[in-house]
């Protein structure tokens, strides 16, 4: 299991955790559900932050990614698992509670855009990696070369998802989403226009 240092396990994710792993289930792996805090209140909606981050090893593959430039955040190690068999839900929440304030989350989103504008044109001629796309990411990766993600992104969080009940904050979280991935479909064009892209495949390794 996958933890970062912001994130606590609460007593009903443990409570959860130990009957998956104790009973008689096939599953190979486990999304893991977290909640969502912004200016230092917890989210009732607009977002649902859920990894893959629980799963026996030599279950599958994880992904490898070679970049040309690395950043000093953490997008490249949160990657999705590939594996090879069912995977399950735990549906108790672990407590995420990033409290290092706006100015980091700007900076943060701006590092992300750069990397998922990059990495999605050096997918996109992937067919071993798109054919293994969720609905979910085809949704995704099919608005990105567009203007509308960002919108949809907004509407769905505000308005679908429950961020309304947030207020003015739930209002401005929706809104730095909506700047996000229209932060990705300006440097996509930039860097088609460019041609500064270089297209490769993405490399599978073996878990260890």
């Amino acid at each position: 299991m996958f933890l970062d240092a912001d994130e606590i396990l609460t007593e009903a994710f443990k409570t959860e955790l130990r009957e998956k792993l104790e009973g008689n289930s096939d599953c190979l792996g486990y999304w893991l559900r977290y909640t969502v805090y912004f200016l230092g209140k917890q989210n009732k909606g607009g977002y649902f932050l859920h990894k893959l981050a629980l799963f026996q090893v030599g279950a599958g593959e994880y992904e490898r990614i070679d970049e040309d430039q690395w950043s000093r955040l953490d997008m490249e190690i949160h990657e999705h698992p590939v594996i090879e068999g069912k995977v399950g839900m735990i549906r108790s929440k672990i407590d995420h509670q990033d409290i290092r304030g706006i100015n980091y989350y700007v900076t943060k989103h701006n590092e992300y855009s750069s990397w998922e504008a990059a990495r999605f044109l050096k997918l996109k001629n992937d067919s071993k990696a798109t054919g293994r796309w969720s609905w979910k990411q085809r949704l995704k990766y099919g608005l990105m070369r567009t203007p509308w993600l960002g919108p949809a992104y907004f509407l769905g969080s505000f308005v679908l998802m429950g961020g309304f009940r947030d207020g003015t904050r739930g209002f401005a979280f929706s809104i730095l989403k909506l700047a996000y991935f229209t932060q990705i479909y300006l440097k996509i064009r930039e860097l088609e226009s460019a041609g500064s892209a270089e297209i490769k495949p993405v490399e599978k390794s073996h878990l260890v």
